[in-house]
């Protein structure tokens, strides 16, 4: 006897698995079908648009590269915003999908990033698929679940840009293993609690940190359901439960130390954790859904959206990747008559009720209606205030916890479409109503274009310049600046050429001083505006004005060439796809004054060496830098007109505003000489500076610097009156490489501001 039921058992756990391997399959070639501009381009057009997409590129290579090539951790990169680099905890990518498609990458990187695109989705479905067949027990109506939850319009949009939204199995699957877990009479309680610890840390790294707190948000949902029902609520209210849940804790811990220990460090330190939630509640109100959004089909579904965008632009007029919501009119059909069929059970009213609940986590702060932002709170609010939560910081991502119950919703609506007799008896009818109902779920859901035009809204056609990969056969180690360096906020996608160019380091494997990270941080983005260059680029796009605003009057193109020189830049290139005619050609010519000619020039780049221009200019002339945060520009009226004027801030009382000064250096005739001179030289200075003091009374300024012992030096200190004057003031600066500190210290207000304005700073040689 006890043999037969062994036998049983082995036969059933081969069907369960054979019954997992064939959906999975499914789930696969459904993807694979569906997505066919993707399918029939594997080495050249990936999913998505626009910057975040070739930042995703650059993540599966990056963790790769820096795993097995660098043996660094993947949580810092210098490849980006050399030289400081950039922080990686925060990075939208996924290191265990990464690593995943690490042997794949040797065809191409496309062609691996297109296998995870296509494993996420079928991982994404099995993974709903095992939950809705554990609580339903119904194969067809948790294929069905499976489909709703992985092909959903917000899956599918999110999926379009962000490589840590792909594979979002794990969420039902950590739900199955703690209802597992929870259940006395699993034998295998043991095993369901080591892997809900594993499926935590599955959730957290093949996807993102936002969706592990996704896990945690339905985790305590379903302990909440679980305490208020009398028959369930000893199931959590006992020791072994207590024990099963530290060692799921222990589990999680000790398979993801390696990504939770970088990101627990992070968020204990203050000067970074706020890289965690950079979005005040009103500029998360743009990453929220439409209530609209939830009936009207996706902006991404070529069938309906055929080009007369207009209304749908009204509906996701921030960002449509993050404000999809459809539900799909045959999902919310079948959702709802699953639950009126289950009226008289707890757990259907549980799901519905969750459903709503993150759904209404995804309206955001506010009731959005059409181009309406009401006054009716969102329970977004609460969430917003809880410390660490909020690192989920576009609240229409909830929709994918939405769709998973709404999912299992519709399974119930499936399985009892299934017990009318014209079906239940029939399986070939069974089978041809679930292919039907999926045929119609994923036209309202992915909808698939039938005409070319629309296709660059989804995909992209990955082309880089050769020089990239022939730039990689250089040995040494020097930078480059790819313009544009900036984000285009005029542009359809504005960080289009910063991603491209994050991209291109996986081919070159030298850094760059820009970069793209969603991520970013202040210091990142003053690191690159420190180069005048990238800021007038900036601005000769966006303005057609190639200006620098500065509190400092000086030759722009030295500061830049001193800081290229800084930031060991050996190349300068130009993407010439990104600029109108006249802005190129202005642009170019500027690039040619000041580099000479382009070593390098192909279909879409220009490169230029700095070499020369470095030489010849480095440490000739004065160059300053202000520290950006502590100046800030403003309109005030003088003589009649409104002038430029720079009002200097502390950002903290200890820290007076302050901007380094290179002097130029007396006896040496070319970089190395001023590099190698160990003797100080001191050239005598004039500073000339116009003030004025925003009170009306007189105000005091004094400007310090700092002497080779560290010591503070006053310069001087002079009364500055509500007119504008111009003083002249001596100084003696050390020449060359060192630089010279000055520090300006006066009165200021509680919010750290000034009460004077500056309207133009210059350095001259004095006799």
């Amino acid at each position: 006897m006890e043999g037969e039921n062994k036998a049983i058992k082995n036969r059933l756990l081969h069907y369960a698995k054979t019954d997992y391997a064939y959906y999975f399959a499914v789930y696969l070639i459904l993807a694979m079908a569906v997505f066919y501009p993707i399918t029939l381009h594997m080495n050249s057009t990936v999913p998505g648009s626009g910057g975040d997409t070739y930042q995703s590129l650059w993540g599966i290579w990056w963790v790769s590269y820096s795993t097995f090539v660098l043996h660094t951790s993947l949580w810092h990169t210098n490849l980006l915003y050399y030289p400081i680099g950039a922080n990686l905890v925060y990075q939208t990518f996924s290191p265990l999908l990464a690593f995943l498609s690490a042997p794949f990458q040797s065809i191409s990187i496309p062609f691996a990033y297109n296998l995870m695109f296509f494993f996420g989705f079928a991982i994404s479905g099995i993974g709903m698929y095992v939950l809705a067949k554990y609580l339903i027990k119904n194969n067809y109506a948790a294929f069905f679940a499976g489909l709703v939850f992985s092909f959903s319009a917000a899956h599918v949009a999110q999926s379009y840009a962000h490589i840590q939204w792909m594979a979002i199995g794990f969420v039902p699957l950590s739900l199955y293993f703690l209802l597992a877990m929870l259940d006395d009479g699993n034998a295998h309680r043991v095993r369901s609690s080591f892997l809900l610890g594993l499926s935590f840390v599955f959730a957290s790294f093949m996807g993102g940190i936002e969706e592990g707190i996704m896990v945690v948000a339905v985790i305590l949902m379903a302990l909440a359901y679980c305490l208020m029902i009398k028959e369930k609520r000893m199931s959590i209210v006992n020791r072994k439960f207590a024990e099963y849940s530290v060692f799921a804790l222990i589990v999680a811990f000790v398979f993801g130390s390696w990504g939770f220990i970088p990101i627990l460090h992070v968020i204990a330190t203050p000067s970074q954790a706020s890289t965690v939630n950079q979005y005040t509640l009103s500029q998360s109100s743009l990453w929220s859904d439409n209530i609209l959004a939830f009936f009207v089909p996706s902006y991404y579904n070529g069938l309906f959206n055929r080009g007369n965008a207009n209304f749908m632009y009204g509906i996701y007029e921030a960002d449509p990747t993050e404000q999809v919501a459809f539900i799909g009119y045959i999902a919310l059909v079948l959702a709802l008559y699953g639950l009126y069929k289950e009226r008289g059970g707890r757990t259907a009213i549980a799901f519905a009720f969750a459903a709503i609940f993150f759904a209404w986590l995804a309206i955001g702060p506010y009731l959005k209606i059409g181009a309406s932002v009401t006054s009716i709170p969102g329970i977004y609010l609460l969430y917003h205030a809880l410390p660490g939560f909020n690192v989920l910081r576009e609240p229409g991502r909830f929709d994918m916890a939405a769709m998973m119950f709404i999912g299992l919703l519709a399974a119930y609506g499936v399985a009892h479409l299934f017990e009318l007799k014209q079906l239940k008896s029939d399986k070939t009818k069974r089978i041809a109503s679930v292919a039907i109902l999926s045929a119609i779920f994923l036209m309202g859901s992915v909808g698939m274009p039938l005409n070319k035009s629309f296709l660059p809204l989804i995909s992209t056609n990955v082309h880089t310049s050769p020089f990239y990969t022939d730039i990689g056969k250089i040995s040494g180690n020097f930078s480059i600046l790819a313009l544009p360096a900036l984000p285009n906020p005029n542009s359809t996608y504005p960080a289009l050429y910063p991603g491209l160019a994050t991209y291109e380091t996986a081919l070159s494997h030298k850094p760059i001083v820009e970069g793209y990270v969603t991520r970013s941080n202040e210091t990142e983005i003053i690191s690159m505006e420190n180069i005048p260059l990238i800021v007038q680029e900036s601005n000769l796009q966006t303005t057609g004005n190639p200006s620098y605003p500065s509190p400092i009057i000086e030759n722009y193109t030295n500061e830049t060439i001193m800081s290229l020189f800084n930031y060991n830049t050996d190349f300068v290139t130009l993407d010439t796809q990104a600029y109108s005619g006249v802005a190129l050609l202005e642009l170019e010519h500027y690039l040619r004054g000041t580099f000479g000619n382009p070593i390098y020039s192909g279909n879409r780049t220009l490169a230029f060496s700095t070499k020369n221009a470095i030489e010849s200019r480095v440490y000739k002339s004065y160059v300053g830098y202000p520290f950006l945060p502590e100046w800030a520009e403003t309109k005030y009226p003088i003589n009649g007109t409104d002038q430029p004027i720079w009002v200097p801030f502390y950002l903290n009382p200890s820290e007076p505003p302050r901007i380094l000064v290179y002097a130029p250096y007396l006896n040496g005739t070319n970089v190395t000489v001023a590099i190698n001179s160990r003797v100080p030289q001191y050239i005598n200075t004039s500073i000339n500076i116009t003030a004025m003091s925003l009170s009306h009374s007189v105000q005091n300024i004094s400007i310090y610097t700092l002497t080779l012992s560290n010591s503070y030096l006053k310069v001087a200190s002079f009364n500055v009156t509500p007119h504008m004057q111009t003083f002249t003031i001596p100084a003696r600066f050390i020449s060359g490489p060192i630089g010279n500190p000055l520090f300006f210290v006066g009165q200021y207000g509680s919010n750290g501001e000034m009460s004077i304005a500056v309207s133009g700073i210059s350095f001259n040689k004095a006799n």
